[in-house]
Order: structure tokens, then C-alpha cells, then sequence
């Protein structure tokens, strides 16, 4: 395909969404297929463990949101899918703790595209692909007239071996617009940041990102950082951290063994901006979309 390409068939988004609403009455009325979902192991420890306690898998089937809810960390699980219709799942791990169930990030698989050897495999890569296109497919984008297949590979060749740094909130954008193409799918902007916060080993929400050791000083160090919400949690305690656009830091550490709240100050009027992130972000807008 040629550079700047869309990623849609070219007709306009009325038509597409007409056609998509008379296909879903008659598309292969009654025929599904069992497909065996590869559950994912965790690509690193969480908490000192390696496998979730329970899986909740999501996707849409003719228009209606479903949901699965699986109490096994591993093997496979098997499920009933509309045959040959695009179905993006995103499969959210779950961790039960004193303080309740925990979900993380969630891992991603495109059936029937990445459906081989009657296995369909879930993968961390693809989480952040599945769900924008879950969340697409909920305000009624049709997922029959765009190339998923490309947009999860574009995904994870932009986002590199975390694709929750990609701006998810502009491709959503740009979907709804009607079209798409690959130079919309960017890094958001990183930071490196410093805060005061207790001691030990604190573990993101996302599988992807690598966990952070806090000494004796009482000093947290994170480089490069994208804008955004980013939630962790150590033994008996969790942080919700808020990182603005323009590098300005909110956190608030809480110990939910006793209820207690504290804020886990910025000691930094604002974060450092992490260059290399920038540079690679200037790269990404030039590339073309599609070759």
C-alpha cells in the first residue's frame, strides 16, 4: 500500500455504517465457531508472582457487549465466536488481595486474523490494540471495514515493547472522524519524574512497564514516563499518580491495611522532559503511514 493510505475502505462512514448494520442481521445467522484462547503468563513478576488469579475476557458479538470471566491464572480457555466476523478480545487479568480484586492491564487477540493451528493467542503486545478497538466498536465503528489486522501490527511496531505509551485517546479520535492512518498512531510525550514515597518495590497496573525499587531515602525515581493516569501498588500500599500534559505531577499514596491516605509529594516544581522520547516522537510524525 502506498504511503498516507487510509486504513478504511474508501467509501464515507454513513454507507459503511448502513452496510455494517444490514450485514450483522444476516452475517452467517447461527454459524460460530470454538476457538481455544491461549491465556498469557505475566511477561514479568507482580507482587513476586507470575501468573493472574483470573482472567475477565471482553469483546462484542452482533452489536452486545460480552463478558467472560475466568478463574484460572493459565491453560486455555475456549469461547463461541460469530464465524469469520472480526472480533478484537481484551482479556483483563485479576489479582485478589486484602484489599480486594485488582485488574490490570490487559493482554489482546484478533480473531479470526491471528487465529492459527486452532489457537488464537493472547498476547501483553496486543492489549492496547484490543481494547481501542473495543472501545471503538462500542459507539458503533465497524470493525468489518477497517484493516484491524494492520492497525494491531502498527501498534506494535509504534509502541515498541510498551504500546500503552501511545496516545490512545488521539486514535480514538481519529477513528471516530471516519478515517485513519498509521502516522496517527504517536508516543505521547514522556517525563521523568522524583517523588518522596515509601520504601520497597512498587509494580504498575501495566504488565509492560518495569517495576521500581524505593530505598531508605525515601526517593522514587521514574524516567521516561508518558502523560497520563499510572496506578501501582508494593505489599500494603498504592499509588494513583497523575502526570499532566505539560509534565506537572499529582500523586497520592495510599496504605490500605489502615485506611490511610498521604500525599507522595513531587519534590520538583515540574518533571524532567526525557529527550529521547521527544525525538523519537518527531520521527514518528514524519514517517509515512503506509508502504
Amino acid at each position: 500500500m502506498n504511503g498516507g493510505r487510509s486504513f478504511l475502505i474508501p467509501v464515507s462512514l454513513g454507507i459503511v455504517l448502513g452496510l455494517a448494520s444490514l450485514q450483522g442481521c444476516q452475517f452467517l445467522v447461527g454459524q460460530e465457531e470454538t476457538v481455544s484462547c491461549l491465556l498469557p503468563q505475566f511477561p514479568r513478576s507482580w507482587l513476586g508472582r507470575g501468573l493472574a488469579d483470573g482472567f475477565e475476557i471482553v469483546y462484542t458479538q452482533n452489536g452486545k457487549e460480552v463478558r467472560h470471566s475466568v478463574s484460572s491464572g493459565s491453560g486455555t480457555i475456549e469461547l463461541s465466536l460469530s464465524l469469520g466476523q472480526r472480533t478484537p478480545l481484551v482479556v483483563y487479568p485479576y489479582m485478589n488481595g486484602r484489599s480486594g480484586k485488582v485488574s490490570l492491564y490487559p493482554a489482546g487477540g484478533l480473531y479470526p486474523d491471528f487465529f492459527r493451528s486452532s489457537i488464537l493467542l493472547i498476547q501483553w503486545e496486543d492489549g492496547f490494540a484490543a481494547e481501542t478497538l473495543l472501545v471503538a466498536a462500542r459507539g458503533g465503528f465497524p470493525l468489518d471495514s477497517f484493516n484491524c489486522a494492520r492497525f494491531f501490527e502498527e501498534a506494535r511496531k509504534r509502541g515498541g515493547l510498551n504500546p500503552w505509551e501511545l496516545n490512545q485517546k488521539q486514535v480514538l479520535e481519529t477513528l471516530a472522524s471516519g478515517s485513519f492512518r498509521a502516522d496517527r498512531i504517536v508516543l505521547k510525550k514522556k517525563f521523568s519524574i522524583a517523588l518522596t514515597l515509601s520504601t520497597g518495590d512498587w509494580f504498575s497496573k501495566n504488565l509492560l512497564e518495569p517495576s521500581f525499587t524505593v530505598g531508605e531515602e525515601g526517593i522514587a525515581f521514574i524516567q521516561g514516563l508518558p502523560w497520563g493516569i499510572h496506578h501501582y501498588w508494593s505489599l500494603d500500599r498504592s499509588l494513583t499518580l497523575h502526570l499532566s500534559e505539560n509534565g506537572r505531577v499529582e500523586a497520592t499514596e495510599y496504605r490500605w491495611q489502615l485506611g490511610e491516605k498521604r500525599v507522595a509529594h513531587d519534590f520538583l516544581q515540574e518533571a524532567r522532559i526525557d529527550i529521547s522520547s521527544c525525538v523519537t516522537e518527531s520521527f514518528m510524525y514524519r514517517e509515512s503511514s503506509l508502504r
